[in-house]
């Protein structure tokens, strides 16, 4: 039988390295973006290679597409572990 303290062990184990990946984003994004845009949107996470971010201003998100291959380019140059393939701009 598992104890708690097991189960939890588990579960961050688990977690970390999609943590990592997230810390490494955000921590890139904040060299590519400049803090107004930064300011609007946030990381909702990071499947299969697919990085979704939530924008909270149609406008801000229309120009965070028009940044998208730059951004792409930039989030793979910095953290190649996370391995992004696209990234999906959604308004909340």
């Amino acid at each position: 039988m598992d104890t708690l303290g097991s189960i939890t062990q588990s579960l961050v184990d688990r977690a970390a390295p999609q943590q990592a990946k997230c810390l490494c984003i955000n921590d890139a994004l904040r060299d590519l973006l400049p803090g107004w845009l930064l300011s609007h949107c946030e990381i909702a996470g990071i499947k299969d290679g697919r990085l979704a971010v939530r924008v909270d201003h149609p406008a801000e998100c229309f120009e965070l597409r028009t940044r998208g291959l730059t951004i792409l380019d930039g989030l793979r140059a910095k953290c190649p572990a996370a391995r992004i393939t696209r990234i999906d701009f959604t308004l909340l």
